[in-house]
């Protein structure tokens, strides 16, 4: 039951905060999250790499294409709520065209993403968590 809730509330935030991101921006969706999701102790049988299959199983389920900085600020916020502390990274890859990507990091080990993703994108120093708007 624990892991069919998250799913559900999983596919319920994903498209609101792909949504807000659009109209408010990521200052303010963090913001948001940080406000409503609030942190739970810790879950003994769930661990981060569970909840991110579980974020990554309901965004492939979305009627439209989830992009990675809700799917990474939905995962920080459930991860969050099962009592986990996260980091948002972000980073950039130019290949022939400049592409960024957001992941999240639990401490220091990539989550819901390929394993070697720091590799692929050049990170920006900053990190973002809902425990502080900004972690250097």
């Amino acid at each position: 039951w624990p892991e069919r809730q998250l799913f559900i509330v999983g596919l319920m935030l994903l498209p609101i905060t792909a949504g807000l991101l659009k109209v408010t921006g990521f200052k303010r969706v963090m913001a948001l999250h940080r406000r409503f999701v609030r942190v739970n102790p810790p879950l003994p049988t769930m661990d981060a790499q569970t909840i991110g299959r579980l974020v990554n199983g309901a965004a492939q389920r979305q009627p439209w294409k989830i992009y990675c900085l809700p799917r990474a600020i939905v995962l920080l916020s459930l991860l969050r709520w099962k009592g986990i502390s996260g980091e948002l990274r972000v980073g950039v890859q130019s290949a022939e065209m400049l592409t960024a990507h957001a992941w999240v990091e639990v401490d220091g080990v990539v989550v819901g993403d390929a394993v070697n993703i720091g590799q692929q994108y050049a990170a920006f120093n900053a990190k973002f968590s809902l425990d502080g708007e900004h972690i250097q």
